[in-house]
């Protein structure tokens, strides 16, 4: 079964918000130490401690998903293969349409384009 790419995605969102409150935590751990304020200081030192810990056990979290998606890839190679060549088939079976489509399409903007001209110098 091909691994979820939801969970990784959540996870990588889960880091970038442990950033943004560590950020946060600095700013106001800064703050607290230019006023003196050591309480504060120490109580934001030991909040961006747990939330490093945190990211480092969502970073773990993220390496094994990705190592999943390494094997699978890996070992679905030849099925992801022929489903692109599946797909291509499909695509190159409606070429023929989409040529013919093209040419008409072609020929309507350079009968536009002429009747355009005309028309400008009709005006002048």
């Amino acid at each position: 079964a091909e691994p979820s790419m939801a969970e990784l995605t959540a996870l990588f969102d889960r880091e970038d918000d442990i950033d943004g409150e560590i950020y946060e935590l600095v700013k106001l751990e800064t703050k607290a130490k230019k006023e003196k304020q050591k309480e504060q200081a120490t109580d934001c030192r030991s909040k961006i401690g747990t939330l490093e810990n945190e990211k480092k056990a969502v970073q773990k979290q993220q390496k094994k998903l990705m190592d999943d998606f390494a094997k699978f890839n890996r070992a679905a190679k030849p099925y992801i293969e022929a489903k692109k060549l599946l797909l291509q088939q499909k695509n190159y079976s409606h070429f023929e349409d989409i040529a013919s489509l093209y040419d008409e399409a072609k020929s309507r903007l350079e009968e536009d384009e002429t009747t355009g001209k005309e028309d400008n110098e009709e005006n002048s």
